[in-house]
């Protein structure tokens, strides 16, 4: 599975969690703690944005040293002929960008996840909270009630 489709998937994911809890909520108290779980994570998403554009040249520095360990690597499937190397800049470059947006993409990715389970488990507090008393339910309906007799005639 390539890594754009994996994080689509966790995507897609973490959206329908969200319309799930946001269909169980009661009260305006649950209503209140759903939107801070939303701004906290907005808050997140904006500030890994922030980091991305201000330290965008130090990733891509540090994605672009990780690109080089991977062209020097030896590959064993298909050795590079005697002489050659895999060390074409643009490649490089090309490689250290990709590393870069993914990381990003996964880092917003991940946030997302987080606040869809964060949002899940305030709708299993409120289904635990609202939860009719079964074993009350239970006893009134085993209650025996008035006795009916049968008879024969």
């Amino acid at each position: 599975m390539t890594l754009d489709i994996e994080l689509e998937l966790e995507k897609t994911f973490a959206e329908a969690l969200k319309q799930h809890a946001a269909s169980k909520l009661r009260t305006g108290e649950d209503w209140a703690k759903y939107r801070e779980i939303e701004e906290d994570h907005e808050r997140l998403r904006n500030e890994e944005r922030r980091d991305f554009t201000e330290n965008f040249d130090t990733r891509i520095e540090t994605a672009r040293q990780k690109a080089i360990a991977e062209a020097g690597t030896p590959k064993l499937e298909h050795p590079t002929p005697f002489g050659t190397d895999h060390f074409d800049k643009n490649t490089i470059e090309q490689r250290a960008l990709q590393i870069v947006e993914h990381d990003h993409e996964q880092s917003l990715a991940d946030i997302d996840v987080a606040e869809a389970e964060a949002q899940y488990q305030l709708t299993e507090a409120v289904r635990e909270r609202d939860k009719p008393e079964l074993g009350r339910d239970f006893k009134r309906a085993a209650e025996p009630g008035p006795s009916i007799s049968f008879q024969r005639s």
